[in-house]
Protein backbone atom coordinates (compact mmCIF):
# COMPACT_ATOMS: atom_id res chain seq x y z
CA UNK A 1 0.00 0.00 0.00
CA UNK A 2 1.57 3.19 -1.00
CA UNK A 3 1.78 5.99 1.49
CA UNK A 4 -1.22 8.20 0.34
CA UNK A 5 -3.34 5.33 0.11
CA UNK A 6 -2.35 4.28 3.97
CA UNK A 7 -2.94 7.44 5.54
CA UNK A 8 -6.66 8.31 3.22
CA UNK A 9 -8.04 5.47 4.50
CA UNK A 10 -7.04 6.23 8.02
CA UNK A 11 -8.23 9.56 7.45
CA UNK A 12 -11.64 8.02 6.48
CA UNK A 13 -12.15 5.55 8.88
CA UNK A 14 -11.50 9.00 11.72
CA UNK A 15 -14.46 10.51 10.11
CA UNK A 16 -16.41 7.61 10.24
CA UNK A 17 -15.80 7.01 14.10
CA UNK A 18 -14.69 10.55 15.45
CA UNK A 19 -17.14 13.30 15.73
CA UNK A 20 -14.36 15.30 18.02
CA UNK A 21 -12.11 14.58 14.90
CA UNK A 22 -14.45 14.99 11.91
CA UNK A 23 -15.34 18.79 13.68
CA UNK A 24 -11.57 19.82 13.51
CA UNK A 25 -11.10 18.48 9.77
CA UNK A 26 -14.27 20.25 8.77
CA UNK A 27 -12.14 23.24 9.50
CA UNK A 28 -9.28 22.81 7.29
CA UNK A 29 -11.25 20.63 4.52
CA UNK A 30 -10.62 20.85 1.13
CA UNK A 31 -11.39 17.94 -1.62
CA UNK A 32 -8.43 18.50 -3.50
CA UNK A 33 -6.35 17.59 -0.32
CA UNK A 34 -7.50 13.40 -0.90
CA UNK A 35 -5.78 11.81 -3.73
CA UNK A 36 -8.16 9.03 -4.07
CA UNK A 37 -11.41 9.57 -5.66
CA UNK A 38 -13.48 6.99 -3.52
CA UNK A 39 -11.33 8.71 -0.56
CA UNK A 40 -13.14 11.66 -1.42
CA UNK A 41 -16.01 10.30 -2.14
CA UNK A 42 -16.85 8.82 1.39
CA UNK A 43 -15.54 12.16 2.51
CA UNK A 44 -18.38 13.99 1.19
CA UNK A 45 -21.05 11.43 2.99
CA UNK A 46 -19.51 11.56 6.32
CA UNK A 47 -18.81 15.39 6.40
CA UNK A 48 -22.29 16.03 4.72
CA UNK A 49 -23.78 13.46 7.66
CA UNK A 50 -22.21 15.48 10.35
CA UNK A 51 -23.49 19.07 9.27
CA UNK A 52 -26.85 17.90 9.08
CA UNK A 53 -26.76 15.56 12.59
CA UNK A 54 -23.61 17.13 14.20
CA UNK A 55 -22.14 13.78 15.16
CA UNK A 56 -19.88 11.29 12.88
CA UNK A 57 -22.00 8.58 11.13
CA UNK A 58 -20.52 5.73 12.90
CA UNK A 59 -22.31 2.30 12.05
CA UNK A 60 -24.66 4.38 10.01
CA UNK A 61 -21.84 4.39 7.45
CA UNK A 62 -23.59 0.92 6.72
CA UNK A 63 -26.60 2.91 6.17
CA UNK A 64 -25.52 5.41 3.92
CA UNK A 65 -23.45 2.82 1.59
CA UNK A 66 -26.53 1.08 1.09
CA UNK A 67 -28.61 3.74 -0.08
CA UNK A 68 -24.93 4.65 -2.35
CA UNK A 69 -25.27 1.19 -3.70
CA UNK A 70 -29.34 2.32 -5.23
CA UNK A 71 -27.87 5.40 -6.65
CA UNK A 72 -24.94 2.66 -8.24
CA UNK A 73 -21.64 2.84 -7.20
CA UNK A 74 -18.51 0.88 -9.77
CA UNK A 75 -17.47 -2.37 -8.68
CA UNK A 76 -14.14 -0.26 -7.88
CA UNK A 77 -16.07 2.01 -5.34
CA UNK A 78 -17.92 -1.06 -3.76
CA UNK A 79 -14.71 -2.87 -3.04
CA UNK A 80 -12.43 0.05 -2.14
CA UNK A 81 -15.62 0.68 0.59
CA UNK A 82 -16.00 -2.51 2.18
CA UNK A 83 -12.35 -2.30 2.72
CA UNK A 84 -12.74 0.80 4.61
CA UNK A 85 -15.13 -1.46 6.87
CA UNK A 86 -13.29 -4.48 7.41
CA UNK A 87 -10.98 -1.69 8.78
CA UNK A 88 -13.65 -0.14 11.01
CA UNK A 89 -14.62 -3.30 12.29
CA UNK A 90 -11.17 -4.10 13.43
CA UNK A 91 -11.05 -0.08 15.18
CA UNK A 92 -14.38 -1.21 17.10
CA UNK A 93 -12.78 -4.29 17.88
CA UNK A 94 -9.73 -3.09 19.54
CA UNK A 95 -10.74 -0.12 21.27
CA UNK A 96 -8.43 2.49 21.20
CA UNK A 97 -8.68 5.30 18.66
CA UNK A 98 -6.13 7.98 19.25
CA UNK A 99 -8.18 10.67 17.83
CA UNK A 100 -4.86 13.74 19.19
CA UNK A 101 -2.53 11.97 16.88
CA UNK A 102 -4.52 10.82 13.72
CA UNK A 103 -5.10 14.66 13.62
CA UNK A 104 -1.75 15.80 13.63
CA UNK A 105 -1.05 13.24 10.93
CA UNK A 106 -4.21 14.39 8.62
CA UNK A 107 -3.03 18.22 9.52
CA UNK A 108 0.63 17.31 8.12
CA UNK A 109 -0.77 15.68 5.25
CA UNK A 110 -3.18 18.03 4.36
CA UNK A 111 -0.90 20.86 4.41
CA UNK A 112 1.65 18.66 2.30
CA UNK A 113 -0.89 18.32 -0.21
CA UNK A 114 -1.93 21.68 0.14
CA UNK A 115 1.90 22.96 -0.72
CA UNK A 116 1.58 20.54 -3.88
CA UNK A 117 -1.27 21.61 -5.36
CA UNK A 118 -0.20 25.34 -4.31
CA UNK A 119 3.56 24.68 -6.44
CA UNK A 120 1.28 23.11 -9.29
CA UNK A 121 -0.58 26.20 -9.72
CA UNK A 122 2.31 28.66 -10.10
CA UNK A 123 3.79 26.66 -12.13
CA UNK A 124 1.19 26.55 -14.46
CA UNK A 125 1.11 29.84 -14.36
CA UNK A 126 4.54 30.57 -14.59
CA UNK A 127 4.49 28.09 -18.15
CA UNK A 128 1.61 30.21 -19.18
CA UNK A 129 3.84 33.69 -19.28
CA UNK A 130 1.26 35.04 -16.55
CA UNK A 131 4.10 36.48 -14.19
CA UNK A 132 1.97 38.72 -12.67
CA UNK A 133 -0.43 35.86 -12.31
CA UNK A 134 1.80 33.34 -10.40
CA UNK A 135 3.15 36.37 -8.66
CA UNK A 136 0.18 37.53 -7.01
CA UNK A 137 -0.89 33.87 -6.11
CA UNK A 138 2.28 33.22 -4.55
CA UNK A 139 1.72 36.46 -2.28
CA UNK A 140 -2.07 35.23 -1.48
CA UNK A 141 -0.63 31.59 0.07
CA UNK A 142 -1.86 30.77 3.17
CA UNK A 143 -0.97 27.96 5.41
CA UNK A 144 -3.20 25.14 7.21
CA UNK A 145 -1.49 26.17 10.74
CA UNK A 146 -3.34 29.25 10.79
CA UNK A 147 -6.73 27.60 10.39
CA UNK A 148 -5.68 24.84 12.79
CA UNK A 149 -7.62 26.68 15.64
CA UNK A 150 -7.86 30.10 17.85
CA UNK A 151 -7.00 31.55 20.91
CA UNK A 152 -9.70 31.73 23.66
CA UNK A 153 -10.93 34.11 26.13
CA UNK A 154 -11.70 31.81 29.16
CA UNK A 155 -13.67 34.25 30.73
CA UNK A 156 -16.09 34.84 27.30
CA UNK A 157 -16.38 30.93 26.81
CA UNK A 158 -19.94 29.20 26.27
CA UNK A 159 -21.66 27.04 28.77
CA UNK A 160 -21.67 24.72 26.45
CA UNK A 161 -17.42 24.58 26.36
CA UNK A 162 -16.83 24.87 29.76
CA UNK A 163 -19.66 21.70 30.34
CA UNK A 164 -17.73 19.71 27.60
CA UNK A 165 -14.26 20.62 29.93
CA UNK A 166 -15.59 19.26 32.82
CA UNK A 167 -17.49 16.05 31.42
CA UNK A 168 -14.77 15.02 29.84
CA UNK A 169 -13.67 11.50 30.83
CA UNK A 170 -9.97 11.19 31.23
CA UNK A 171 -8.96 7.53 29.76
CA UNK A 172 -6.83 5.80 32.16
CA UNK A 173 -4.14 3.56 30.69
CA UNK A 174 -2.67 2.05 33.63
CA UNK A 175 -3.79 1.42 36.78
CA UNK A 176 -2.19 -0.03 40.68
CA UNK A 177 -3.59 -1.07 43.72
CA UNK A 178 -4.40 0.76 46.77
CA UNK A 179 -1.98 3.92 48.60
CA UNK A 180 0.19 3.85 45.21
CA UNK A 181 -3.43 3.96 42.81
CA UNK A 182 -4.70 6.48 44.87
CA UNK A 183 -0.80 8.61 44.53
CA UNK A 184 -0.90 7.83 41.28
CA UNK A 185 -3.57 6.45 38.62
CA UNK A 186 -5.27 9.47 37.96
CA UNK A 187 -1.99 10.89 36.86
CA UNK A 188 -1.61 7.94 34.28
CA UNK A 189 -3.99 9.04 31.65
CA UNK A 190 -3.83 9.42 27.87
CA UNK A 191 -2.58 12.65 26.80
CA UNK A 192 -0.61 12.85 30.20
CA UNK A 193 3.62 12.99 30.26
CA UNK A 194 5.22 11.83 33.88
CA UNK A 195 8.79 12.19 34.51
CA UNK A 196 10.53 9.73 37.19
CA UNK A 197 13.83 11.04 38.53
CA UNK A 198 16.05 10.01 40.78
CA UNK A 199 20.02 9.16 41.44
CA UNK A 200 21.68 5.86 39.33
CA UNK A 201 20.24 2.29 40.53
CA UNK A 202 17.12 3.27 42.57
CA UNK A 203 15.03 1.33 40.63
CA UNK A 204 13.96 3.90 37.83
CA UNK A 205 14.02 1.10 35.24
CA UNK A 206 12.09 -1.84 37.26
CA UNK A 207 8.93 1.18 38.15
CA UNK A 208 9.19 1.58 34.14
CA UNK A 209 8.92 -2.24 33.12
CA UNK A 210 6.27 -2.36 35.99
CA UNK A 211 3.98 0.53 33.60
CA UNK A 212 4.80 -1.01 31.11
CA UNK A 213 3.46 -4.42 31.82
CA UNK A 214 0.38 -3.45 33.74
CA UNK A 215 -0.15 -0.89 30.93
CA UNK A 216 -0.52 -4.10 28.49
CA UNK A 217 -2.72 -5.76 31.48
CA UNK A 218 -4.90 -2.67 31.29
CA UNK A 219 -5.64 -3.46 27.50
CA UNK A 220 -2.75 -0.91 25.74
CA UNK A 221 -0.28 -1.37 23.15
CA UNK A 222 2.78 -0.18 24.17
CA UNK A 223 6.36 0.53 23.03
CA UNK A 224 9.37 0.33 25.58
CA UNK A 225 12.65 2.70 24.01
CA UNK A 226 15.74 1.45 26.01
CA UNK A 227 18.93 4.19 25.76
CA UNK A 228 21.70 2.34 27.28
CA UNK A 229 20.94 1.25 30.90
CA UNK A 230 20.74 -2.48 29.85
CA UNK A 231 20.57 -4.65 26.56
CA UNK A 232 18.18 -6.07 25.01
CA UNK A 233 19.07 -9.70 26.78
CA UNK A 234 18.99 -7.92 30.18
CA UNK A 235 15.56 -6.70 30.20
CA UNK A 236 13.97 -9.72 28.07
CA UNK A 237 15.79 -11.70 31.36
CA UNK A 238 13.95 -8.83 33.31
CA UNK A 239 10.84 -9.46 31.70
CA UNK A 240 11.39 -13.40 32.63
CA UNK A 241 11.49 -12.93 36.05
CA UNK A 242 8.56 -10.82 36.32
CA UNK A 243 6.34 -12.93 34.80
CA UNK A 244 7.47 -16.14 36.86
CA UNK A 245 8.71 -14.79 39.65
CA UNK A 246 11.63 -16.60 39.86
CA UNK A 247 15.46 -15.28 40.18
CA UNK A 248 17.34 -15.36 36.63
CA UNK A 249 20.56 -15.39 38.15
CA UNK A 250 22.34 -18.17 40.96
CA UNK A 251 23.15 -15.40 43.02
CA UNK A 252 20.01 -14.72 43.88
CA UNK A 253 18.40 -18.20 44.55
CA UNK A 254 19.52 -17.83 48.23
CA UNK A 255 16.66 -18.59 51.11
CA UNK A 256 16.06 -15.13 52.27
CA UNK A 257 13.97 -13.36 55.17
CA UNK A 258 11.22 -11.27 53.88
CA UNK A 259 9.51 -8.83 56.15
CA UNK A 260 5.61 -8.81 56.84
CA UNK A 261 3.63 -6.10 58.59
CA UNK A 262 2.61 -7.25 62.37
CA UNK A 263 1.26 -5.19 65.17
CA UNK A 264 3.34 -4.41 68.56
CA UNK A 265 0.08 -5.57 70.83
CA UNK A 266 0.49 -9.11 69.42
CA UNK A 267 4.82 -9.21 69.57
CA UNK A 268 4.37 -8.11 73.17
CA UNK A 269 1.16 -10.19 74.19
CA UNK A 270 -1.09 -6.73 75.69
CA UNK A 271 -3.44 -7.58 72.93
CA UNK A 272 -6.81 -8.81 74.15
CA UNK A 273 -9.41 -8.50 70.62
CA UNK A 274 -11.32 -11.40 70.09
CA UNK A 275 -10.02 -11.34 66.17
CA UNK A 276 -6.45 -11.46 66.83
CA UNK A 277 -4.53 -13.83 64.91
CA UNK A 278 -2.43 -15.15 67.78
CA UNK A 279 -2.26 -16.09 71.07
CA UNK A 280 0.95 -15.71 72.51
CA UNK A 281 3.60 -12.93 72.44
CA UNK A 282 6.99 -13.26 71.20
CA UNK A 283 8.99 -10.25 73.06
CA UNK A 284 8.56 -8.41 76.85
CA UNK A 285 9.77 -5.02 75.51
CA UNK A 286 9.23 -3.12 71.86
CA UNK A 287 13.37 -2.32 72.92
CA UNK A 288 14.41 -5.83 71.98
CA UNK A 289 12.71 -5.94 68.39
CA UNK A 290 15.56 -5.51 65.97
CA UNK A 291 16.81 -7.44 63.10
CA UNK A 292 18.78 -10.29 65.00
CA UNK A 293 16.16 -10.65 67.60
CA UNK A 294 13.25 -10.96 64.91
CA UNK A 295 15.72 -13.49 63.41
CA UNK A 296 15.78 -15.64 66.31
CA UNK A 297 12.10 -15.40 67.58
CA UNK A 298 10.54 -16.21 64.33
CA UNK A 299 13.07 -19.57 64.34
CA UNK A 300 11.64 -20.30 67.74
CA UNK A 301 8.18 -19.62 67.41
CA UNK A 302 7.27 -21.18 64.23
CA UNK A 303 3.13 -21.05 65.34
CA UNK A 304 3.71 -17.50 65.92
CA UNK A 305 1.14 -15.68 63.39
CA UNK A 306 1.62 -11.71 62.95
CA UNK A 307 -1.44 -10.23 63.05
CA UNK A 308 -3.33 -6.65 61.58
CA UNK A 309 -7.04 -7.59 61.72
CA UNK A 310 -7.72 -4.65 63.66
CA UNK A 311 -7.68 -0.99 62.76
CA UNK A 312 -5.74 -0.34 66.21
CA UNK A 313 -3.02 -1.90 64.78
CA UNK A 314 0.29 -0.02 65.72
CA UNK A 315 2.75 -1.32 63.06
CA UNK A 316 5.92 -3.65 63.93
CA UNK A 317 8.22 -6.17 61.56
CA UNK A 318 7.94 -9.37 61.48
CA UNK A 319 10.18 -12.11 59.67
CA UNK A 320 9.34 -14.37 57.75
CA UNK A 321 11.87 -17.14 56.01
CA UNK A 322 11.81 -17.81 52.04
CA UNK A 323 13.48 -21.17 51.70
CA UNK A 324 16.04 -21.00 48.81
CA UNK A 325 14.39 -21.84 44.86
CA UNK A 326 16.40 -22.84 41.63
CA UNK A 327 17.36 -20.71 39.33
CA UNK A 328 14.46 -20.24 36.46
CA UNK A 329 14.30 -22.70 33.43
CA UNK A 330 14.49 -21.70 30.18
CA UNK A 331 11.13 -23.35 29.48
CA UNK A 332 9.57 -21.64 32.03
CA UNK A 333 9.75 -18.25 30.93
CA UNK A 334 9.20 -19.53 27.62
CA UNK A 335 6.10 -21.09 28.56
CA UNK A 336 5.35 -17.33 31.13
CA UNK A 337 5.59 -15.46 28.07
CA UNK A 338 3.29 -17.47 25.55
CA UNK A 339 0.88 -17.09 28.50
CA UNK A 340 0.89 -13.51 28.90
CA UNK A 341 1.00 -12.40 25.63
CA UNK A 342 -2.09 -14.86 24.52
CA UNK A 343 -3.76 -13.86 28.32
CA UNK A 344 -3.52 -10.07 27.11
CA UNK A 345 -3.57 -9.88 22.86
CA UNK A 346 -1.63 -6.67 22.70
CA UNK A 347 1.38 -5.90 21.18
CA UNK A 348 4.57 -4.97 23.20
CA UNK A 349 7.95 -3.82 21.50
CA UNK A 350 11.48 -3.66 22.84
CA UNK A 351 13.19 -1.31 21.11
CA UNK A 352 17.49 -0.88 22.49
CA UNK A 353 19.88 1.57 21.96
CA UNK A 354 23.49 1.78 22.29
CA UNK A 355 24.27 4.64 25.05
CA UNK A 356 23.97 8.60 24.16
CA UNK A 357 22.76 7.01 20.32
CA UNK A 358 18.81 7.42 21.22
CA UNK A 359 17.36 10.92 19.74
CA UNK A 360 13.62 11.71 19.13
CA UNK A 361 14.10 11.45 15.60
CA UNK A 362 14.57 8.08 15.99
CA UNK A 363 11.96 7.17 18.20
CA UNK A 364 9.72 8.99 15.68
CA UNK A 365 11.02 7.37 12.70
CA UNK A 366 10.74 3.91 14.14
CA UNK A 367 7.43 4.45 15.40
CA UNK A 368 6.02 5.54 11.56
CA UNK A 369 7.83 2.58 10.43
CA UNK A 370 5.71 0.12 12.63
CA UNK A 371 2.75 2.02 11.76
CA UNK A 372 3.73 1.50 7.87
CA UNK A 373 4.71 -1.91 8.12
CA UNK A 374 3.10 -3.61 10.82
CA UNK A 375 -0.27 -1.04 11.33
CA UNK A 376 0.90 -1.17 15.47
CA UNK A 377 0.35 2.60 16.82
CA UNK A 378 1.71 2.39 20.71
CA UNK A 379 -1.10 3.39 23.42
CA UNK A 380 1.65 4.13 26.26
CA UNK A 381 5.36 5.02 24.94
CA UNK A 382 8.20 4.19 27.54
CA UNK A 383 11.67 6.06 26.83
CA UNK A 384 14.33 4.82 29.62
CA UNK A 385 18.03 6.86 29.42
CA UNK A 386 20.60 5.95 31.02
CA UNK A 387 21.74 9.08 31.87
CA UNK A 388 22.37 8.86 35.85
CA UNK A 389 19.40 10.49 36.80
CA UNK A 390 17.95 12.79 34.00
CA UNK A 391 14.40 12.32 32.96
CA UNK A 392 13.50 8.60 32.08
CA UNK A 393 10.25 9.47 30.59
CA UNK A 394 6.73 7.71 30.42
CA UNK A 395 4.87 9.21 27.01
CA UNK A 396 1.18 8.90 26.62
CA UNK A 397 -0.30 9.89 23.55
CA UNK A 398 2.05 9.77 20.73
CA UNK A 399 1.08 13.15 19.29
CA UNK A 400 4.07 14.49 21.76
CA UNK A 401 6.67 12.30 19.95
CA UNK A 402 8.75 14.93 18.18
CA UNK A 403 8.77 17.53 20.50
CA UNK A 404 11.89 18.43 22.91
CA UNK A 405 11.41 17.38 25.86
CA UNK A 406 11.20 20.65 28.31
CA UNK A 407 9.04 21.90 31.26
CA UNK A 408 8.19 24.40 28.29
CA UNK A 409 6.52 21.70 26.15
CA UNK A 410 4.92 19.54 28.82
CA UNK A 411 3.14 19.42 32.58
CA UNK A 412 5.01 17.50 34.68
CA UNK A 413 4.15 15.54 37.83
CA UNK A 414 5.62 17.53 40.69
CA UNK A 415 5.09 15.09 43.11
CA UNK A 416 7.73 13.35 45.37
CA UNK A 417 8.49 9.95 44.45
CA UNK A 418 9.51 7.87 46.83
CA UNK A 419 12.80 5.86 45.76
CA UNK A 420 12.76 2.21 45.29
Amino acid sequence: MKGDDFIERKIIIGLIVSTDYIREVEKIWNPLFLESEMARMIAVWCLDYFRKYRNAPRKDIEGLYVAKMKEGLSEQQSEFIEAILQNLSHEYERGQFNEGYLLDQTRSYFQEQQLRQFAKDIEREVSAGQLIEAERLASSYRSLKSCEGEAINPFTVSAQYVRKVFEEKKEMLIRFPKELGEFWNTELVRGAFVALMAPEKHGKTFLLLELALRAMATGCHVAFFQGGDMSEKQQFYRICTYLTKKPGKKKHTNGLWVPKVDCLYNQLDTCRRAERECDFGVFHDASEINFENLVRASTDNPEYKPCRNCKNIKGSPWLIWKPPIPILPWKDAFLALRKWGERYKREFKLDTYANDTLMISDIRARLDTWERQEGFVPDVIIVDYADGGRILSVLFNRKIIGCEITAGHFHFLRKEIPCI
